[in-house]
């Protein structure tokens, strides 16, 4: 998203141009009519965005996990979290975060 904040009624993912309602329905997905998507996709909410059960932050990092059941991310971290606090640390005013973005999908 290139706007961090606001308010909208729908998002749509630049990178498979899909387009969400601000709740997670799935409203429309690219070349809809025409890209091969079985009879059974977008019924019943089955390519809804769904709410992940865990999001947690360490010094402006996230984390995010589809289990409710993992361990707190300071304890997963547990001494990079002395470099990543040195590293934090170095700006008392705080760190200058370039643009961009950077992400793994598993």
């Amino acid at each position: 998203m290139s706007t961090q904040t606001g308010n909208k009624n729908s998002f749509t993912c630049p990178f498979h141009g899909w387009t969400f309602s601000n709740n997670g329905k799935l409203l429309k997905a690219k070349d809809e009519s025409t890209g091969g998507y079985p009879p059974s996709f977008k019924q019943d909410g089955s390519h809804d965005l769904q709410k992940l059960p865990r999001f947690q932050s360490y010094r402006g990092s996230y984390s995010v996990a589809s289990k409710a059941d993992v361990q707190p991310l300071e304890a997963y971290l547990g001494e990079t979290c002395k470099i990543i606090d040195l590293i934090v640390d170095q700006a008392p005013e705080g760190l200058e975060v370039l643009k961009g973005s950077s992400s793994l999908c598993i």
